[in-house]
């Protein structure tokens, strides 16, 4: 019994970490060497019987784990800071009698400091790598020649000229009309619009008409009374008008009303009254409409598929938005907004590489902004490292893929009509070649590595080095 107790007293001395003992009030019991060290304290130092308050009012630690267990009277874990600045990982455990009395609190406590130091660093040299990339993208395109406001960024010429048109328009209630491909942030740009106005403190509301058939997009539009349809509400339903009233209706895809439905539309912005379908009360609406399209409805007037009226008060202030094939300055820009968003959601700092940088921004991106914004997400979830530095092509969009398809073709051509190719352009070619092979066949870098008993790390660099 005696060895029995002694090895678990040497157990108790030898240990690297804490153990802190006290009574079911907070009267210290017990405790190790470890205890002392942690707390800078000299050796011949006794505390037994002290209450957890002279330690705190001492500064020897802060705070307690103990008292929270004596509080809670459940296991409590915390990190601690000790008078000499040590970092420390308490977890603190109660026991009871059988009658239910806590008779002692454990502390097993294990030093972290060093630990959290270095997570400090890496903290740091994430923000400098994150600070560095953006001061690299901003020698490409110059410190002070872009703006970023709202979510929006306007980089480019063209997209300086529309920011400039929309700060114009924005306060009055001009009827705008916004025209580009799909993807181009035509819905940003209206809730843009709609928060620079005089009815920023009212309501914003967006209407596809795409998703709304024909049939049901009067009802939805004007609202109706009860029983104006078969399945219509038995109380009836307000319509978008006026629930937008005083705010901002934004017609998204403008183009796809038939003949009909833009008639009564027209009606509605002339008079700025409607009647709810099935009632004969005329209401009325005070809201700014700003509509886009991504088709030419000039050439549909032509074309007698769009009324010439409507298109002429929809479009007072027209405004085209480019495609981002056409403003590639932003798209550096892009993608770092994006990632940091991301990074802000999801408490990360992930980073790309200047190599992807590079790569992404000579993409067509056919899909525009909505394209990147999907991509710079998938980036982020499949990313298991902090710094993204490869691109797997399945994770770009669209047409990557019929582009990539094609290359092997081309570079063989290179290969047989340019005789004067030296050994290593010819040499880098057959390597690139490889490459695409490997890539069309495996779905990630590790796969490729594996296969051409090669490192993850080569291929990656390859890869970027190819634009693959």
């Amino acid at each position: 019994m005696n060895t029995y107790c002694s090895d678990l007293e040497l157990i108790f001395n030898l240990s690297k970490d804490e153990i802190f003992v006290t009574d079911g009030d907070g009267y210290c019991l017990l405790y190790n060497p470890s205890f002392i060290e942690n707390a800078g304290l000299p050796e011949d130092t006794n505390l037994k019987g002290r209450h957890i308050d002279f330690f705190l009012k001492e500064g020897i630690f802060y705070p307690s784990a103990t008292l929270k267990v004596i509080e809670k009277r459940q296991p409590t874990s915390l990190i601690q800071t000790t008078k000499t600045g040590k970092r420390l990982h308490v977890i603190a455990t109660p026991f009871f009698d059988e009658d239910g009395n806590l008779t002692r609190v454990i502390s097993n406590t294990s030093d972290i400091t060093e630990l959290l130091s270095l997570r400090e660093q890496f903290q740091e040299l994430r923000s400098l790598m994150e600070y560095y990339n953006d001061k690299l993208v901003s020698v490409e395109i110059g410190e002070d020649t872009g703006i970023e406001e709202g979510g929006l960024i306007f980089y480019s010429p063209k997209m300086k000229a529309i920011y400039e048109s929309l700060q114009m328009v924005a306060n009055f209630d001009t009827s705008v009309q916004l025209q580009g491909e799909s993807g181009v942030g035509k819905t940003e740009i209206a809730k843009w619009i709609h928060s620079k106005s005089a009815r920023k403190h009212n309501k914003f509301i967006e209407l596809n008409c795409t998703t709304i058939s024909p049939s049901l997009f009067e009802s939805e539009l004007f609202g109706y009374v009860g029983g104006a349809f078969s399945g219509a509400a038995v109380k009836g339903r307000d319509g978008i008008l006026k629930e937008a009233d005083q705010g901002t209706l934004f017609l998204d895809e403008i183009g796809e009303l038939n003949l009909e439905l833009q008639a009564k539309l027209l009606q509605f912005i002339q008079s700025k009254s409607y009647r709810p379908v099935g009632s004969n009360k005329l209401l009325h609406s005070d809201v700014r409409i700003i509509t886009a399209t991504n088709k030419d409805l000039q050439k549909m007037v032509v074309q007698g598929l769009f009324r010439e009226d409507l298109y002429y008060r929809i479009a007072i202030f027209p405004i085209e938005i480019p495609p981002l094939r056409e403003r590639q300055l932003e798209i550096p820009i892009l993608l770092n907004s994006f990632l940091k968003r991301l990074n802000k959601k999801y408490d990360q700092n992930k980073v790309f590489s200047d190599g992807v940088i590079h790569y992404l921004s000579q993409l067509p991106w056919e899909g525009n902004i909505r394209q990147i914004k999907n991509t710079v997400e998938r980036l982020f979830i499949t990313s298991s490292d902090s710094l993204i530095d490869t691109v797997n092509s399945d994770i770009v969009m669209n047409n990557e893929t019929v582009m990539e398809e094609n290359i092997s073709e081309n570079v063989r051509r290179a290969m047989d009509t340019n005789e004067s190719l030296s050994l290593k352009e010819r040499i880098c070619l057959l390597e690139r070649e490889i490459l695409l092979e490997m890539k069309q066949k495996h779905r990630t870098t590790r796969q490729v590595a594996k296969e051409l008993d090669s490192t993850q790390s080569t291929i990656s660099r390859k890869f970027i080095e190819y634009n693959i």
